[in-house]
């Protein structure tokens, strides 16, 4: 099948969460658990056959109460929509998930099944969570209030208009001080994920991806110091989605990760 368009609902769970504790399964589980749900309030049909549909663009995935292989009239259509939107406010039965209602989203429909292509999907979907962490911490942080010092990676970043919100920061220090300073936050207390994130906003950076090899080759030491970590506080979904940020390429004009 090809690729469809429909309104999704996305399981969604603390990054930390879902990197050291929910797995996949519990996400299906809950999915099955909402689908059930809908059909049981009258939400939905239960002819409404659920499947998860995947977009490659955005790394997302949700719950698509009707198969789209099923042909809809308008009628029907207007009433999935009412539908999905009325199953997105339902309660999760996981106190550590969340619902969120993604409109007209493109992708692929897979099986409501922990199967391994929809386990890939969860960990593109993890591995873009990790890089899009930085900026989300730091659009939330604001400036410090009183008179504690901020914790060293948002006291010293700040958001910016860039694609990369490191390298207005990046752009006003040498190479020996930004490297220094990446490995302070690398050894800080920060969010695992948030120092994974920051290290690879850096490593986008071209003066290291073109221009420096022995200051790239510093980062990518650097990254491998945190992988004992990420073994050690990461289950095997945590740790894949790790290796699928590691191995995406790059745009070097933006600076950013092709995700």
């Amino acid at each position: 099948m090809g690729s469809v368009r429909a309104d999704i609902i996305e399981i969604r769970g603390g990054l930390s969460d879902l990197l050291t504790e929910i797995a996949l399964e519990d996400v299906v589980r809950e999915m099955n658990t909402l689908h059930a749900a809908a059909v049981r309030g009258r939400m939905a049909p239960g002819t409404w056959l659920p499947v998860a549909l995947a977009s490659e663009d955005d790394a997302r995935y949700g719950l698509c109460l009707n198969n789209p292989s099923h042909a809809m009239g308008a009628g029907e259509a207007d009433s999935l929509a009412g539908a999905t939107a009325a199953a997105a406010a339902l309660t999760p039965t996981d106190p550590r998930l969340e619902y969120r209602l993604v409109r007209d989203v493109s992708g692929q429909p897979h099986a409501l099944q922990p199967t391994l292509r929809l386990r890939i999907e969860h960990w593109r979907s993890l591995a873009r969570r990790i890089w899009d962490s930085l900026p989300q911490a730091l659009a939330a942080a604001g400036q410090p209030a009183g008179h504690e010092p901020a914790p060293l990676l948002l006291g010293r970043i700040w958001p910016s208009s860039g694609p990369n919100v490191v390298a207005d920061f990046a752009t006003a220090q040498d190479t020996e001080d930004l490297l220094s300073f990446t490995d302070a936050v690398v050894r800080g207390s920060e969010p695992l994920h948030l120092r994974i994130s920051f290290c690879c906003h850096v490593l986008a950076l071209r003066r290291f991806r073109l221009e420096n090899p022995a200051a790239r080759a510093d980062l990518e030491s650097l990254l491998a110091r945190l992988e004992s970590e990420i073994y050690g506080d990461y289950h095997l979904d945590g740790q894949s989605a790790y290796r699928a940020l590691r191995s995406v390429g790059w745009d070097d004009d933006l600076e950013i990760l092709e995700i």
